[in-house]
């Protein structure tokens, strides 16, 4: 499948993009678009309706191979393809109404994995700390929704 067109604000060429991106075949350069799309709000917004937050995160863990994915991130020997996946989830987190959906994704467990490795790139190692401080956050204030802030009182304990 050729890299579609630009994003021009609309459901299908999102879901385009997206699926081209998480497709075994894609390079870093394709998961990477993903992140200026992602910034825009609007955009995002229509990603995050296609289940952007999901498929990058199935991407990255692989289901079927979790404890190879775990082992390497613990090695240091991290797919860049990957990163840059981490890389576009991080920045749908940084949007207060997909932070939520990110945060519990399952995805900390490997994000705390490539933290602590001290054999990783400095560029992997950084990101993976700005995904902790990202998700470890809850957007909105304590007081509007007491449940949500347990909530990241409890991921913020697992971290």
């Amino acid at each position: 499948m050729a890299p579609p067109r630009a994003l021009e604000g609309d459901y299908e060429a999102a879901s385009q993009i997206l699926e081209h991106a998480v497709e075994e075949t894609s390079t870093p350069d394709d998961v990477g678009r993903l992140v200026p799309l992602i910034r825009d709000k609007g955009r995002a917004d229509i990603l995050q309706s296609v289940g952007a937050a999901k498929l990058l995160v199935d991407m990255i863990m692989e289901e079927e191979k979790m404890l190879m994915t775990l082992m390497l991130a613990a090695s240091g020997q991290f797919p860049e393809r990957k990163v840059c996946a981490l890389e576009a989830l991080v920045e749908l987190a940084r949007h207060p109404e997909h932070n939520g959906s990110v945060a519990g994704s399952g995805i900390l467990g490997l994000v705390c994995a490539l933290a602590l490795c001290d054999k990783d790139q400095p560029r992997t190692r950084a990101l993976a700390f700005d995904c902790i401080r990202v998700l470890g956050v809850n957007p909105f204030p304590a007081a509007l929704d007491p449940q949500r802030e347990r909530e990241y009182a409890n991921l913020r304990e697992q971290m």
